[in-house]
């Protein structure tokens, strides 16, 4: 059997080229047309698939006329089949959708890069490729091209390259090391939460608290690139007066 799938965006502007950050992906409409050669037959399935975040999911048969109409829809931890066949609607089992979508919302937590990691650690034997897991190859790519932890980025990259996938046809790169933070811009948020706190000397378990408080996803790119991560803050606020 051979499987060929085409796949259509239905938004006026690429996801990949209008967005900076893997946050901003919040709905994603389109539609998957699948094309399968079994013994030399050409069978061709159409559908539309509905994901608004964080948890409904729709998947409705466009073609062939067989099946046109059945919908399948996972909302607020239940999920439900209807068959126009028979004007008959079911609940199915919600684990396998439930833990699909727990894996999106997994890729998409910008304030813990080892969710990250551990959501792209579950999906490395996931054909990308296949229709199922459109939308996680859609997270996939964009860890692989914005993601600020390198660590996130790079393992994002490796399942790209494993399942070659493509941004406008053209292979993924994985780029140069880029936080998204200069120097300045993390020196300024330390003088923010010593004026914030009113400390002189450095309270170190209060100070983490409050830079995990305002600039969260800072502090998760920080945790990451900085292995000593305590001595690190301590240096910073050593010399914030100096």
């Amino acid at each position: 059997m051979i499987k060929k799938i085409a796949m259509f965006l239905l938004i006026g502007t690429s996801i990949f080229a209008s967005l900076n950050r893997i946050s901003d992906i919040k709905d994603i409409y389109s539609t998957v047309k699948e094309t399968v050669y079994l013994n030399g037959e050409k069978k061709v399935k159409e559908y539309k698939i509905e994901y608004i975040s964080p948890d409904y999911l729709r998947k409705e048969v466009i073609s062939p006329n067989v099946n046109k109409g059945e919908i399948f829809q996972y909302e607020n931890e239940k999920s439900l089949v209807y068959i126009p066949l028979f004007d008959e609607v079911s609940e199915n089992n919600s684990e396998d959708v439930s833990n699909f979508l727990s894996i999106i919302k997994d890729l998409k937590n910008e304030l813990s890069y080892k969710t990250r990691l551990e959501a792209l650690d579950k999906i490395k034997d996931y054909d990308l490729n296949d229709e199922e897991y459109f939308f996680v190859k859609i997270l996939v790519i964009k860890l692989a091209l914005t993601d600020r932890v390198f660590a996130v980025k790079h393992a994002a990259f490796l399942l790209c390259q494993k399942n070659k996938l493509k941004k406008n046809n053209e292979p993924i790169n994985l780029g140069k090391k880029n936080t998204g933070y200069s120097p300045n811009d993390v020196r300024k948020m330390f003088l923010k939460i010593k004026r914030q706190t009113g400390m002189e000397a450095l309270d170190l378990d209060l100070f983490k608290e409050y830079f995990q408080t305002i600039a969260p996803q800072m502090y998760d790119v920080m945790s990451s690139e900085h292995m000593y991560f305590d001595n690190w803050i301590r240096g910073i606020y050593k010399y914030l007066s100096k």
